[in-house]
């Protein structure tokens, strides 16, 4: 029996990774009757309400709420969740209250994590996330007033215990291969204790390892 792990595997596989239908089938090992199953619930089927309980008591302010993200109201694949930030109001430089021309928007998908985020000069920045929700791009799709738009992505990989394995910086310049171009990278080497000893840095490109700054990391 699939169990929540399960359907969550399959609906970031999908959902949030790009995957097909088929592809996740393959990847993760179901049939597609089981992937199209996952996608139509987030739960593995159970007790469902056949309506949304009704809240006499937040309605009258529902509107308000949604609007201003003071309290969040989540609404993804009918869950609902007043615990979940959906906007950031930093303080106006002048008068030092809390102002709407000042603050980070985000939307989240149904598992709670951030798909975009639009910060506070107007960049709207999009995350793609592995299996297990770690980031792995950073990219932004549209540049706001006054940004430098030298670099447009940031992609992150790691290694088989979880750690940071490089860091890449991307231009939105394309290479002739149709990739886009690395403006400059960091990579990191651990030691069998997991210690970081090596930080490669190549400011103009990608790491090569004979010929990239470094710095070296010593313990006792």
């Amino acid at each position: 029996m699939l169990t929540v792990n399960h359907y969550e595997l399959i609906r970031r596989a999908v959902l949030i990774d790009g995957l097909s239908e088929r592809e996740a089938a393959r990847k993760l090992n179901h049939s597609r009757n089981t992937i199209a199953k996952a996608l139509r619930h987030p739960a593995p089927p159970g007790y469902r309400l056949s309506k949304e309980r009704s809240r006499p008591s937040v309605e009258p302010f529902r509107a308000f709420v949604e609007q201003t993200g003071t309290v969040t109201v989540r609404r993804a694949h009918g869950i609902f969740s007043n615990d979940l930030l959906v906007a950031t109001y930093y303080p106006d430089k002048t008068s030092g209250s809390a102002s709407a021309s000042e603050a980070e928007r985000y939307t989240l998908n149904a598992l709670g994590e951030r798909l975009h985020m639009t910060d506070r000069r107007g960049n709207v920045h999009d995350y793609q996330r592995d299996l297990v929700g770690r980031i792995t791009r950073d990219h932004i799709y549209s540049l706001g007033a006054d940004t430098d738009g030298t670099v447009r992505s940031l992609y992150f990989k790691f290694d088989t215990a979880g750690r940071l394995y490089t860091a890449t910086s991307k231009s939105s310049n394309l290479n002739p291969d149709g990739c886009q171009v690395i403006v400059n990278q960091v990579m990191r080497l651990y030691n069998d204790f997991g210690q970081l000893v090596t930080e490669y840095q190549e400011h103009t490109g990608a790491v090569i390892t004979s010929t990239s700054a470094k710095v070296q990391y010593g313990y006792t």
